[in-house]
């Protein structure tokens, strides 16, 4: 017989679950956790670079555009340290320092926001897919569910930065 606390999660989870989708059962719950970190870290890294190349919009690019681009920045960087306090369980010792490297710079300086929303949207899609699977294949709904409704946080905080 299960308990409410499982009974509450599965809902939920089998929203997402795929059943054809291949999982790595042997992941833990920190080293998910961990992932997401690195992931969200990546992505602060790049729109770091491009708030600091204001003229990836174009030679042309107007003062308005400028400013909706650097307020942008502002609000997408806002939500992903949010997010990563959240996987971290807002323990900033896990969250270790990375160096800009050569796709940084590249990927920040080009970066195109129709784009990179069309997908970031897409990868937290999939990712909360795999983590309700995960988590319902391998018995820690617990955590899978935290984890899938950080990404639904994620997903629906991200549209209203990219406004």
């Amino acid at each position: 017989m299960q308990g409410p606390e499982e009974n509450r999660a599965r809902p939920y989870l089998e929203t997402y679950f795929n059943k054809r989708l291949q999982i790595e059962p042997t992941q833990t719950p920190a080293q998910l956790s961990q992932y997401e970190i690195a992931r969200i870290q990546t992505q602060a890294t790049r729109i770091l670079v491009a708030m600091d190349v204001p003229r990836r919009l174009g030679a042309d690019a107007t003062s308005a555009e400028l400013a909706d681009d650097k307020r942008r920045c502002r609000r997408v960087l806002h939500v992903l340290r949010q997010q990563m306090l959240s996987w971290a369980e807002q323990d900033e010792s896990r969250i270790q320092q990375r160096p800009i490297d050569e796709e940084d710079r590249r990927e920040g300086s080009t970066l195109l926001w129709k784009t990179w929303w069309k997908d970031h949207k897409k990868y937290l899609e999939q990712r909360r897919a795999y983590l309700a699977t995960w988590g319902l294949k391998t018995g820690e709904k617990t955590y899978a569910n935290k984890s899938v409704n950080r990404l639904d946080q994620e997903l629906k905080q991200m549209e209203h930065a990219m406004r």
